[in-house]
């Protein structure tokens, strides 16, 4: 058995149209209303049964019933339900105005004739000015208002009311095209007014992103000038350091231990090429000069490639360095992958002071991925500071940028 759908709500342009016609309902109720007593003071004279009264009550009624429901119909929220009782009194409102032409069957005068003529076509053109967004809703309302009184023009059969009847019937016309017309400018405004809201809308969320990446940009900014800074001290200390060797060879050569002032210069040479090599890294990275090589090789062989060089730094600090790694191929960048692991199992081993350092590694449930996990028992991080661990430069407790500490690059080279 299916399940009754619910009806589609009411578009945004419906809505509108609707709300439109509420808020010139009490307009619409004070000159229809005047039309009406209008029309009925002309042919009072000569209707000599009570039909015209009649039908000045029902009008009047009817008319009442709208305004009141206008009052309160702002509280109610907009529904299909809602439009469609307000277009069908609209209706029941311009069948009131052609009943008219009807009651008045039997030709006025001159002056009542062309007075209800003129009421008549204004209450048609009314409705293609407050109706262009209900299509067919304007056709039956100028229909049922325009309908009759051309019939009773024709019905009267002379000259005159012949003339009347074309000329009703080309406004008829004319009222129609101008609703027609004034729906698709409507809806075209409508259209317009969407993209413009979605435009601002788009252009919000991306001011707000071009914030949030000012603001991230901003930070590195500082952060890369502070780690200039820290490097500039790096370079200038053993600059110093060689010129003071450098003049101590020159003016005490022959009194001073040369193999070690001599090896003082390495360590200072070193120190400086390291710092460079260091600035040469961030500079690839910026660039993006980085490219990944792709090749297969067995996993097991380059972690303990990479786990050898550190393997004297943990057995200085009492430190297990465990290597739980199978027989496994993997298809990666391989010197990346070794920078990686490399600087993770030098960042476990320096903020571990007492337990084990442990690589490992783990098929997924697909064995289409490789889990190459890098454990420790050390400091940890803390949980503020975790959105933050891939930012460069950024380090926890060092904010005087030693360099023995590291760069703060590690978790970002790729």
């Amino acid at each position: 058995m299916d399940l009754p759908t619910s009806a589609p709500g009411p578009t945004a342009l419906e809505v509108d149209q609707i709300n439109r016609l509420v808020r010139t309902t009490p307009a619409v109720w004070f000159l229809s209303t005047l039309g009406a007593l209008i029309c009925y003071l002309q042919f009072a004279d000569s209707q000599t049964d009570s039909r015209l009264d009649w039908w000045l009550a029902a009008f009047c009624a009817v008319s009442t019933q709208r305004l009141v429901a206008s009052l309160f119909v702002y509280r109610v929220p907009r529904s299909v339900r809602l439009i469609r009782w307000w277009l069908s009194s609209t209706l029941v409102h311009a069948a009131l105005w052609g009943l008219l032409s009807v009651v008045l069957l039997t030709p006025g005068p001159p002056q009542a004739e062309s007075i209800l003529h003129i009421t008549l076509v204004a209450i048609a053109m009314g409705g293609s000015v407050r109706l262009p967004g209900f299509r067919l809703t304007l056709i039956a309302h100028v229909g049922l208002v325009l309908g009759p009184l051309i019939l009773r023009d024709l019905w009267t059969a002379n000259p005159y009311h012949a003339v009347l009847a074309f000329l009703v019937f080309l406004i008829g016309v004319y009222a129609l095209v101008s609703g027609r017309n004034q729906s698709l400018a409507l809806r075209e405004i409508h259209v317009q007014r969407q993209r413009n809201e979605e435009l601002i809308v788009a252009l919000q969320r991306e001011n707000e992103r071009s914030e949030t990446a000012r603001g991230v940009a901003e930070e590195a900014n500082a952060a890369r000038t502070r780690f200039f800074a820290a490097a500039n001290h790096d370079l200038r200390q053993p600059l110093h350091a060689m010129r003071l060797l450098s003049q101590t060879l020159l003016e005490q050569g022959h009194k001073v231990d040369v193999a070690a002032v001599s090896t003082h210069l390495v360590e200072c040479v070193e120190g400086m090429a390291e710092v460079i090599d260091d600035l040469l890294e961030i500079t690839r990275l910026d660039v993006g000069h980085m490219a990944p090589h792709w090749s297969s090789f067995p996993l097991d062989d380059l972690v303990r490639e990479c786990c050898r060089p550190h393997e004297p730094l943990a057995l200085a600090k009492g430190l297990r360095l465990d290597i739980d790694v199978g027989r496994l191929a993997v298809h990666s960048d391989r010197a990346l992958l070794a920078r990686v692991l490399s600087n993770l199992v030098s960042n476990a081993i320096r903020y571990t002071e007492r337990g084990a350092v442990r690589v490992a590694c783990a098929l997924t449930s697909d064995e289409s991925h490789v889990w190459l996990d890098v454990e420790d028992t050390g400091i940890g991080i803390d949980e503020e500071d975790l959105p933050r661990i891939f930012e460069e430069f950024y380090q926890v407790g060092n904010p005087a940028r030693d360099r023995h500490l590291g760069l703060g690059l590690g978790l970002r080279s790729p």
